[in-house]
């Protein structure tokens, strides 16, 4: 999220930029550095990315004599924290958006070299940055594999709202991989399921098989059909789920994907048939196989049969006990 000192009262603006305005020029450089990298960061990363022949340390213990930094000391090794949030807003305003840009993509490209090998530690700063800096390619990566880990962690809304950054840069100026943009659709489906927002969850599912079949992904389609019927069913909207299972039916046997087909029916064996036949149908032939499936005709035989067998009763059923 871009920071903004819009909202701060004036007043409070006034005093911090006096107070950083007294500042050596070098010294204000190193802290609007500071303020691109968060509200805590390693005494190396801005060691490398200020890039000053002059001392460091004595710049830093200067800026935690005044009060602008803290030093974490419950931390591993040399980490710093702004003391206030303010003191950050106001001095990330003072950059341009040129500047901002480019100090965003230098340390992007620090942190991602230097956490080498253990990159899913940082990909929440790793999006971050990227996506500040402009860089889509990297943004739409490290999107779509923060949004998987924390699907995999139960959390939906980071989930959902890292496959957002990066369907920002999956535009018409994408030039990258089209169907990506499936992916993250299909990532913030799985997000808004897991919230209960079973509307958001099919349409994004319907977004997805539209990107898919545009690239000719017939795979995915199935993919995206099966888990929108499973979403569906599973909130009870009988008539949407036939709807989707029709349509992952047709999918496969149009493309001949004798796998895809096999899947289908391996999970909706049993749920098929209550799909695909209505109920008025459904209770006509149960009616025909009973005489004592209840009706409103015969409500003495449908109590008949509970008094013979009370726990023998289920619908549809193929075993009803028989009057006699």
């Amino acid at each position: 999220m871009e920071i903004s000192s819009e909202a701060l009262p004036a007043t409070i603006q006034q005093a911090v930029e006096r107070r950083i305005g007294r500042l050596p020029e070098d010294m204000r450089r190193i802290l609007s550095i500071a303020s691109v990298m968060g509200k805590s960061f390693e005494f190396d990363d801005l060691e490398s990315l200020a890039g000053t022949d002059e001392d460091l340390d004595d710049a830093v213990d200067a800026f935690i004599q005044a009060g602008l930094i803290e030093e974490e000391r419950q931390s591993r090794g040399d980490r710093l924290t702004f003391s206030s949030a303010v003191v950050r807003e106001v001095l990330y305003s003072e950059l341009s958006r040129r500047k901002r840009r480019s100090l965003h993509r230098k340390f992007a490209t620090l942190l991602e070299k230097r956490q080498r090998g253990r990159l899913e530690r940082v990909y929440p700063q790793l999006l971050y940055h990227f996506s500040e800096g402009d860089v889509p390619d990297k943004t739409v990566e490290y999107g779509l594999l923060h949004a998987r880990k924390s699907l995999d962690s139960f959390s939906p809304e980071e989930a959902m709202r890292s496959a957002k950054m990066a369907l920002e840069f999956l535009d018409e100026d994408w030039e990258g991989e089209a169907s990506l943009e499936g992916d993250a659709r299909l990532l913030l489906a799985t997000g808004h399921r897991m919230t209960g927002d079973t509307e958001g969850a099919l349409k994004e599912f319907r977004s997805a098989v539209k990107v898919f079949e545009r690239e000719g992904q017939t795979d995915r389609v199935i993919e995206a059909l099966l888990d929108a019927a499973q979403t569906a069913w599973q909130t009870r909207r009988t008539d949407e789920t036939r709807r989707w299972v029709e349509r992952g039916m047709e999918v496969t046997r149009a493309a001949e994907d004798n796998e895809g087909l096999a899947e289908f029916l391996c999970r909706w064996p049993q749920r098929l048939p209550i799909c695909m036949v209505s109920t008025s149908k459904a209770a006509n032939t149960s009616r025909r196989r009973n005489p004592c499936w209840p009706s409103p005709r015969r409500r003495r035989s449908r109590t008949r049969c509970l008094k013979v067998a009370p726990w023998r009763w289920r619908w549809p059923t193929r075993w009803w006990p028989q009057c006699r």
